[in-house]
């Protein structure tokens, strides 16, 4: 069997052609607390569109039930619906498809349309990370950071990481740069969290912009800027981060890296407020 040295030593491209990208529904208005952003879809196709022959939409509806799960909802399709999605998932998995292997294992992690098996999911991970998928390499080393479904290894967990961060997976790189601005389980470095989180916000995870949008403000381990704050923060708004749309709403209040705006500190307040972030309702 392929080893996962040669996803993360030789290329996780070299292992298995170029990665796949997982399809990418509408941005979600959720709080700023889960970093997989590409998130939930009021436009997700229907059971119908998931057949034998397309895993694409299957993928899309998996991620739709993450997301909401993720958020302590229900998600947008019945019970009955996920499961379906589960079973074209495996059979695809099975052809060989490593993205709906990795993201059959978010199903069984999260517990849609499967019961929950973080035993089955860390082993669909390993799969498609062997394989060189790098989203699977993501989660699991998420899962040895956590001790999700298997013994604790934060070292394993941090080089899954890096490798799946150094072949454009925004949420290993996010994560990444969490590490290295907590200082919890490798030397703590503002700089290198900074650079983690660009990376992750460059490749579409919108609470990274968020995270770096903090540290830019702050000037912590990169130049103060209150003007690339405002950009990161209306970034990470537009793509649906409800505490983004907050902040940036407290710069136009302040006229601090945009010109002073009450008007559209209002709006933005109020978009934030309607989208979840409770402290924006009192502005």
């Amino acid at each position: 069997m392929k080893t996962i040295a040669c996803a993360l030593l030789l290329g996780l491209a070299s292992c298995a052609g170029t990665p796949r990208a997982r399809p990418v529904p509408a941005p979600s208005h959720d709080l700023m607390t889960q970093p997989r952003d590409e998130a939930i879809s009021p436009t997700t196709p229907t059971r119908g569109a998931c057949t034998d022959h397309t895993t694409a939409e299957c993928i899309a509806m998996a991620h739709d039930g993450e997301q909401h799960t993720e958020l302590g909802m229900q998600g947008a399709f019945p019970a009955a619906v996920y499961a379906h999605v589960s079973s074209r998932l495996d059979v695809a998995c099975e052809g060989g498809d490593l993205l709906a292997c990795a993201e059959l294992g978010h199903m069984y992690a999260s517990g849609i349309g499967v019961a929950v098996d973080k035993g089955r999911a860390n082993d669909l991970y390993q799969r498609a990370c062997d394989g060189g998928e790098p989203e699977g390499c993501a989660q699991l080393g998420r899962a040895y950071l956590e001790g999700s479904g298997v013994a604790a290894n934060p070292a394993h967990g941090i080089m899954l990481l890096e490798g799946a961060c150094t072949h454009v997976n925004g949420e290993a790189c996010f994560r990444l740069g969490e590490q290295f601005a907590s200082g919890t389980l490798v030397p703590k470095s503002p700089s290198r969290s900074a650079e983690l989180f660009g990376a992750a916000c460059e490749h579409g995870t919108a609470i990274a912009c968020v995270r770096l949008a903090e540290q830019v403000a702050r000037g912590d381990g990169v130049a103060k800027s209150p003007t690339r704050a405002a950009k990161l923060y209306d970034r990470a708004c537009v793509a649906g981060k409800a505490y983004a749309c907050g902040e940036l709403a407290e710069l136009y209040a302040r006229g601090d890296g945009v010109p002073r705006d009450p008007a559209r500190a209002r709006e933005l307040s109020t978009q934030a407020c309607r989208a979840g972030y409770v402290m924006a309702c009192a502005k």
